[in-house]
């Protein structure tokens, strides 16, 4: 409080400028930059409020077109939306508050303490070590199942899946609308999201032949992506009813009682990675049906198989809730700061 009194007193405080977090780098929260003159007392004090209407950042940086405005107004300090004017002598000598207040903005900001932030950010913690734990108990029960390999086998995939790809459907056959036709891309956007916006598709007419004379996939059967980013799984459920494009997909008709969901969460490892690039001495960029057929993976009891999978899937998803805590930990703190600064301008620290 006594540096914003010796400012007003001793200083002409003309101007303040409000820039939105980002402006200057390093600095993710609100600033303000202070023009003032030595000299003689504060009469009033010009607000302006920067709006470049974009986030602010390294990578999208504050302009001279973002500051014309500014610079304009500024020349006669002019009031409007954005810019207004305060007479120094209706400025709270108790607490000398010069915190950026828009009187044209709208409902004011309802700033949470600081000592309300502290405690979310305290529960955050407590929430994100109980997470913590759990994921070391699942990893602890995982590392018990995978170090006690006995009665696993070592098969062939082929011994598992029947191993090709699609029949080939020509260009002039693709349709604007009917069953969706997937490619690469397509499959590694429904890997990630289980679910995709298609651009392509085959007539129905043409699908059921397809069934026919080759079959489509089912549910079960898995079709994983074989060239560029190459082992994007994704396994068909019963509600899809989709074709694909030949060589670019490959796709493993299951022929056994083996749980797909192991093998997809197998096809994401780096085993199955090692074994693709082993003997190229580059990785790999094309998996051919040939290579697919032969690389081996060490199965357990098809029970078993389903236990790893839960296991896994529950460290996912204690993963992903770990990730999301963290996410509301930084916008706290975030928040933290902004409060500091709202009560260090407002006299109230």
């Amino acid at each position: 409080m006594s540096l914003r009194k010796l400012l007003l007193e001793s200083c002409n405080l003309h101007t303040v400028l409000d820039c939105p977090g980002g402006t200057f780098q390093g600095a993710g929260v609100k600033t303000v930059v202070l023009f003032f003159e030595k000299g003689a007392p504060t009469r009033t004090v010009w607000y302006y409020q920067l709006d470049p209407g974009r986030n602010m950042g390294k990578t999208n940086p504050l302009n001279d077109a973002d500051l014309a405005e500014f610079v304009e107004l500024q020349k006669t300090q002019a009031d409007t939306e954005k810019s207004w004017s305060v007479d120094a002598t209706t400025i709270d000598t108790t607490t000398y508050d010069l915190s950026v207040k828009n009187p044209n903005g709208g409902e004011e900001v309802i700033h949470r303490s600081p000592q309300a932030i502290m405690g979310e950010v305290a529960a955050l913690d407590a929430e994100s070590a109980d997470v913590l734990a759990n994921i070391r108990s699942l990893e602890s029960h995982l590392q018990s199942v995978f170090t006690e390999q006995g009665g696993w086998e070592e098969k062939r995939l082929d011994d598992l899946y029947r191993i090709g790809s699609s029949k080939r459907v020509l260009k002039s056959q693709w349709k604007s609308e009917g069953v969706p036709f997937y490619r690469g891309r397509e499959i590694t956007k429904l890997a990630a999201d289980g679910r995709v916006d298609n651009e392509l598709f085959i007539s129905g007419e043409h699908f059921a032949e397809l069934a026919k004379q080759t079959g489509v996939p089912a549910a079960g059967d898995i079709v994983i992506t074989a060239i560029g980013t190459i082992g994007n799984a994704h396994i068909v459920r019963e509600e899809d009813r989709f074709y694909f494009k030949d060589a670019s997909v490959l796709w493993m008709k299951r022929t056994s009682d083996i749980c797909s969901e192991f093998t997809s969460l197998w096809l994401k490892s780096a085993l199955f990675f090692d074994q693709l690039d082993r003997g190229n001495g580059a990785t790999v960029d094309t998996l051919t049906i040939q290579r697919l057929q032969s690389m081996k993976i060490c199965i357990p009891s098809v029970s078993m198989q389903q236990e790893i999978v839960t296991a896994l899937s529950a460290v996912r998803d204690e993963t992903e809730r770990l990730e999301s805590l963290y996410q509301q930990k930084l916008t706290a703190l975030d928040n933290l700061k902004k409060s500091l600064l709202q009560q260090a301008f407002s006299g109230q620290l």
